[in-house]
């Protein structure tokens, strides 16, 4: 089962994407940072001021900073978010849950093709740009235990809740009227317990339940309580502590170690290395995150089928956020990437309400008795889906998640 889903989340099979601090999961809400707020990045110099000869090093401890946005890691994890979109666009075509479809008849599909074939691998971006927020934002910090599961909960929860028992009632809807569950097929009250406490994916399971996507969410939690634990070592020789826990991390995962914990576990710490190496050598972020993407095709076509995707794809996630990060730095007073800033603050709504959005108007179609495989291979129905999870996570966010997030944070 483990495996399995192992497989899933590196090659296209997921049931997806994220928490963190910032995305997707990693899935912060950027417009609501505050200095002593999780997303909140910061700088103490420009980094003409700040040259790389009196640096820390990247053996050293990140440089201590004031505010910062990194607008364009907010851009990569919305981009993250709209390829786990068009790839459970696949969702549309399962007759039955978990009945596979061929993708070549997907709606755009010589447009779309690296989102349907690979767009589960988001989540391994995700779990990266989760390392590096949670790095930008306690490098520097010691939080108390409370504060810390404050703000992971007020992060996380507040949109679990809701779209949870939205697919509970939405379920009982289909089993009620067509006697089958629509996309994931355990939806007993065993697995509805584990899905509210976000112990979907903690190996308990039987497989996918309810709204199946927070399963990365579930993974990582645990990785976040490792972060915290390690948190007074964790940066004191610089990358030297995370690289180390990425190696362990994805040992235990060569080596079938059961459990989704050490995928996500290497992407995160992989990241947090990435922002001490964006912060203590900024000059440096063009070379070493261009050498790396460069490095993902070499990776890919020299492994082949002898090792995950993951193992490729950890090159070009951990290039493209060395990038922009280190792009974002340099370009604090006039970012362009900040006028799309609202893609990347829609993320976590976009992450969890597109499979209730998904069942609902499958559940319609069938129940109106319309040939749903016909219609869902039209190419307007597949810009309708896009336009409504955009829309209404765009509103979800506005009208529902940053509010409530306010509204813990001063209860707690």
């Amino acid at each position: 089962m483990a495996r399995t889903r192992e497989a899933d989340a590196a090659q296209g099979r997921v049931a997806e994407s994220a928490g963190s601090e910032q995305s997707i999961m990693s899935r912060e809400d950027p417009a609501e940072i505050r200095p002593q707020d999780p997303g909140t990045v910061s700088r103490a110099m420009p980094p003409e001021d700040h040259p790389e000869d009196q640096g820390p090093g990247l053996f050293g401890p990140p440089a201590p900073a004031a505010q910062i946005r990194y607008h364009s890691i907010d851009l990569l994890r919305g981009i993250a978010a709209a390829g786990v979109l068009v790839y459970h666009y696949r969702n549309f075509h399962m007759p039955d849950a978990l009945t596979q479809a061929s993708t070549s008849e997907f709606p755009l599909y010589g447009f779309l093709f690296p989102f349907y074939r690979w767009g589960a691998c988001a989540v391994q971006c995700f779990w990266m740009i989760s390392g590096f927020v949670f790095a930008a934002v306690y490098s520097n910090r010691r939080p108390s235990l409370r504060q810390f599961a404050v703000n992971r909960f007020a992060r996380l929860y507040r949109l679990h809740f809701a779209p949870l028992l939205a697919t509970l009632l939405l379920h009982a809807w289909s089993m009620s009227a067509l006697g089958k569950y629509q996309i994931y097929p355990h939806n007993d009250g065993y697995h509805f317990v584990l899905n509210l406490f976000l112990m979907s994916a903690w190996g308990l399971e039987s497989g996918y339940s309810y709204n199946a996507p927070i399963w990365s969410v579930s993974v990582e939690i645990l990785v976040y309580l490792c972060f915290f634990l390690m948190l007074r070592i964790l940066f004191k020789k610089g990358v030297l502590m995370p690289v180390l826990l990425v190696l362990v991390a994805a040992s235990l995962r060569a080596s079938h170690v059961p459990g989704l914990f050490w995928g996500c576990g290497a992407f995160f710490f992989l990241g947090s290395a990435a922002f001490v190496a964006v912060r203590n050598r900024p000059r440096l972020a063009p070379f070493l995150g261009g050498s790396s993407i460069a490095l993902f095709p070499l990776v890919l076509w020299g492994l082949g089928d002898r090792a995950p995707l993951s193992v490729a794809t950890s090159f070009l996630f951990f290039g493209l956020v060395v990038l922009l990060g280190g792009y974002d730095e340099s370009r604090q007073e006039s970012n362009p990437a900040a006028r799309l800033a609202w893609i990347g603050e829609s993320t976590y709504a976009i992450y969890l309400l597109h499979v209730p959005i998904q069942i609902a108007a499958m559940n319609v179609i069938d129940t109106c008795g319309v040939d749903r495989m016909a219609l869902v291979r039209r190419n307007w129905f597949l810009l309708v889906y896009l336009l409504v999870v955009l829309g209404a996570a765009r509103v979800t966010f506005t009208k529902f998640e940053r509010p409530l997030r306010g509204l813990i944070r001063r209860t707690f």
